[in-house]
């Protein structure tokens, strides 16, 4: 837990690097360096997947338990997936010229936020999932909360697919966005 005096600090030295990379612009190679990152978690997830469904083993969870078997592997599988693309989307916006990454540029975690994006002159402290349906219900609190802690938060999807679990605006004060709309 940082106290704010602290998030107050890193904010001024986020600010500072995100207009400097601002003013830098847009990588030349970003296109390699994306391609880079996704072949990357590509070797990862692959691992993860043997990893999570090792010898044909009976996956734990909720479909397991009632003996569907081959859903049940399904769903640990995609969570592998998510989790790992997860970890993708914030290292390939950290690599932008708007966007960046408290931990891997400063090597401080926010409760919560992914990434930090430059928004005209104000921050965006923004958690990133893969797509708007990732969030559990009992994730949603806990992200709304963590959210909320930041004066212009932002909960964005890396694709716009399947219907939103993160609440409206209307009912959470914080905005969301998907696909295109944040690339």
């Amino acid at each position: 837990m940082h106290t704010a005096q602290e998030i107050a600090d890193l904010d001024r030295k986020m600010l500072a690097a995100l207009k400097e990379k601002r003013l830098r612009g847009v990588a030349k190679d970003l296109p390699a360096q994306f391609d880079q990152i996704l072949e990357k978690y590509e070797n990862r997830i692959v691992k993860s997947i043997n990893e999570a469904l090792p010898g044909g083993e009976d996956a734990i969870n909720f479909f397991g338990l009632v003996g569907a078997n081959n859903l049940a592997k399904a769903n640990r599988v995609s969570r592998v997936v998510s989790t790992q693309l997860g970890s993708a989307w914030e290292e390939m916006a950290d690599k932008g010229h708007f966007a960046l990454s408290p931990e891997s540029q400063f090597g401080t975690r926010i409760q919560g936020v992914d990434i930090v994006i430059l928004d005209g002159d104000k921050l965006r402290h923004t958690q990133i999932k893969t797509q708007k349906n990732t969030l559990t219900g009992s994730q949603v609190g806990r992200s709304v909360s963590e959210l909320k802690a930041h004066s212009h938060p932002l909960f964005v999807a890396a694709f716009g697919v399947a219907a939103w679990t993160f609440p409206p605006y209307s009912s959470c004060g914080i905005e969301r966005i998907a696909g295109a709309d944040f690339w």
